[in-house]
């Protein structure tokens, strides 16, 4: 039984458009954005832009964003020593590399200057039958204020209710209203 994974500074260091000067419109920057998904069993998986070229990542809202070494190549900029905590026993620290990646686009939305983990990750490959190029974990995910997987519809939604006044109504987030039936 796995309890965790002993992670060692792994802060994802990223930069959105707003951040680097590129000012967005205020109602763009606040309406859901919505990303197709591709259903693999229980597994959602969405395509996003790495560098300007589209790649598809598992949506793990409770994982940490990974880059499969084995499909992306890009450059080294650091190395973590990582390893897994268990009841019997910890494992030996492994070297983990980290890589930079200068834009990952979602929608509209843009991160630039990432910093994810890297590692091959074939185990994942054979579960899902097909290619996979990473993880979309919670670490990128909480750059929005409300994240959906909407399986009837086949899409992700990403929402913020941080750019409204506070008199307005978060009409862009209306989704998250639970109905009762």
């Amino acid at each position: 039984m796995i309890l965790g994974l002993l992670v060692i500074n792994t802060a994802v260091r990223g930069q959105t458009r707003e951040d680097n000067g590129a000012r967005q419109v205020k109602n763009e920057s606040c309406r859901e954005e919505r990303i197709p998904i591709i259903v693999r069993g229980a597994i959602a998986l969405v395509e996003i832009g790495v560098n300007g070229k589209t790649a598809t990542f598992i949506v793990d809202s409770a994982g940490t964003t990974m880059i499969n070494s084995d499909r992306l190549k890009l450059n080294v900029v650091e190395q973590l020593h990582l390893g897994q905590i268990t009841i019997a026993e910890t494992a030996p620290l492994e070297p983990w590399n980290v890589v930079q990646i200068k834009s990952m686009k979602f929608g509209k939305e843009e991160l630039r200057d990432v910093r994810i983990l890297s590692r091959s990750l074939p185990h994942l490959e054979k579960q899902l039958l097909g290619e996979v190029d990473g993880i979309l974990g919670a670490d990128l995910l909480t750059h929005w204020d409300a994240v959906a997987l909407d399986y009837k519809h086949r899409e992700m939604r990403l929402g913020r209710t941080s750019c409204l006044a506070s008199d307005e109504e978060p009409k862009s987030l209306s989704w998250l209203h639970i109905r009762a039936n």
